[in-house]
């Protein structure tokens, strides 16, 4: 599970039971009327591709969010308990739930990850500032394994972070950011690409993403180029490996 996440971050630049009422469902924040996103289909150097699809429900939270493999069906309980269900696809068939509990702003603060045997398979917790940036993400399993990310926030972007894993390895990121509003509406440290539940985004597009080991050699480096529409919209960003020589495209359909 973490390396899940830890692609999710990169690449980024990089049932509980209970009672429901009818006024304390938390909306997450709106993106531009009609402009959330739909779809974004990563295409690889192969020539084989990823596609992300998403939908919402009538207050503009997700509902369904599929992938090639999988689909996570949204149900939002209650204004501090979201159970996310995964089916496997095409099968259709159960593979785990994903109980979340949300904060007063709607952010996500604890996933615990359930297989169908109803045993917690892996969690992951999140804290936030007073702004609402993510200032803290620990992953860990059912055995001693963990990692923890720990950003740093300037003038409304992640400008560092530093990974820790249990088994010793520390690695140090850093972020270059351009002029171009984010209007992407997903927080690198999320684990869909949905606005709200990981917390605020940076506040321009990223550029570049290097990650440094201990010692100061380099040990990722990724660079985005983007297409802007007229709006201010992404439609389409190219994401560059620079120490494998790969990349893939992006593209990007709105509601």
């Amino acid at each position: 599970m973490k390396t899940v996440i830890m692609a999710v971050f990169l690449s980024g630049l990089l049932a509980v039971s209970c009672t429901k009422k009818k006024n304390d469902i938390v909306a997450t924040p709106d993106p531009p009327a009609g402009r959330r996103i739909a779809q974004m289909v990563e295409t690889y150097a192969d020539n084989t591709k990823k596609t992300e699809t998403l939908t919402y429900d009538a207050k503009g939270r997700p509902a369904v969010y599929a992938t090639n493999s999988r689909k996570d069906v949204f149900d939002f309980q209650s204004v501090s308990r979201l159970l996310v269900t995964t089916y496997k696809l095409p099968e259709n068939t159960l593979e785990r739930t994903i109980e979340c509990t949300l904060n007063d702003k709607g952010a996500i603060t604890e996933m615990r990850f359930k297989n169908t045997s109803d045993v917690i398979t892996y969690t992951y917790q999140y804290a936030y500032n007073a702004e609402g940036y993510t200032t803290w993400v620990k992953g860990s399993g059912s055995s001693s394994d963990w990692y923890e990310i720990v950003p740093e926030i300037k003038d409304g972007n992640y400008i560092r972070a530093k990974e820790t894993f249990s088994y010793g390895a520390v690695y140090d990121d850093a972020y270059t950011y351009g002029s171009a509003s984010n209007t992407l509406y997903k927080s690198y440290f999320g684990y869909w690409p949905v606005d709200g539940l990981f917390g605020k985004p940076s506040k321009n597009l990223l550029l570049e993403a290097k990650g440094f080991k201990s010692n100061g050699d380099l040990n990722s480096h990724v660079k985005r180029n983007y297409t802007i529409t007229a709006d201010g919209m992404v439609s389409k960003y190219i994401i560059n490996y620079m120490l494998s020589g790969e990349s893939s495209v992006v593209d990007i359909t709105y509601e």
